[in-house]
């Protein structure tokens, strides 16, 4: 409630997350008593979408840690029968490699569905950490995939904000493994760099790969969706996951087409 009619100021206040603007001069009863009702609703609602969405994702996490007994049983005898068949036939053989391979698969994928049911949750207070220090840490962590294939990286990068250091490092090794991933027949070239808008830190992570099409670039940032299905493993989690990130710190993740072919993934954060 307020003496200011300005449309810009209510306009402001509504993406703040104000429920209702209510001018001083325009002020009755019945629009202040609409005002109450309306915002009581909404608060009713979110909590509700709150409670279920809680309670979703206990229900993921306790599955998801239930099924990993049962699957370290499947894989922990299929190595034994592997030995314990190792002197009958070759089909023996190749039969229990491939289920013990299938079973790794599939604790793998597991595992993949906790991180993104506890991902971005709870980052609680976040100190400042330069971008750089975070950087360096994600290329080391893949470092091994990197020099495997020859990849090229370059990183010129600047800036701080208030981040989970341990979280967004893990946003970036998602992405420079995705280029990785799904390189194209030329040596895979990464870089990595910042720009600066208006109190916003823009990180960039650019590669030379196969890109991705114009009408997956929203979808793949959804749980299990991935741009080329048969050509690499893979669970399509780790942009999920990436974006559960992000959005808790109150930025923002999409994916461009890079001039010249391959792909463009942005993410911003609050900027100290």
């Amino acid at each position: 409630v307020t003496g200011s009619a300005d449309p810009v100021l209510a306009a402001s206040a509504i993406i703040e997350g104000a429920d209702a603007y209510l001018s001083k001069e325009d002020m009755t009863g019945s629009r202040f008593a609409w005002a109450l009702v309306s915002a009581s609703e909404r608060a009713r609602l979110r909590r509700e979408a709150r409670a279920k969405e809680i309670a979703m994702r206990e229900f993921a996490f306790n599955a998801a840690h239930d099924l990993k007994s049962p699957l370290n049983g499947i894989t922990g005898f299929a190595a034994l029968l592997a030995k314990a068949v190792d002197d009958v036939s070759p089909q023996a053989r190749e039969f229990a490699s491939k289920i013990r391979t299938q079973g790794l698969k599939m604790a793998e994928m597991i595992d993949s569905m906790l991180d993104y049911a506890i991902a971005g949750e709870a980052i609680g207070e976040t100190p400042v950490v330069a971008l750089q220090d975070v950087a360096d840490d994600a290329v080391a962590s893949t470092r091994a995939e990197l020099d495997a294939i020859a990849a090229s990286i370059r990183v010129s990068v600047t800036g701080q904000a208030p981040m989970d250091r341990i979280q967004i490092e893990r946003v970036l090794r998602n992405l420079i493994l995705n280029a990785v991933k799904y390189r194209a027949s030329a040596i895979p070239e990464i870089a990595i760099r910042t720009r600066h808008v208006a109190g916003t830190l823009a990180v960039e992570v650019a590669d030379n790969g196969v890109g991705v099409p114009s009408d997956l670039r929203d979808r793949i940032f959804e749980p299990m969706q991935r741009a080329h299905h048969q050509s690499v493993d893979g669970h399509g989690l780790g942009l999920a996951i990436s974006r559960k990130i992000i959005n808790a710190h109150g930025g923002r993740i999409w994916c461009e087409a890079r001039p010249g072919g391959g792909s463009l993934f942005t993410f911003t954060l609050p900027e100290a």
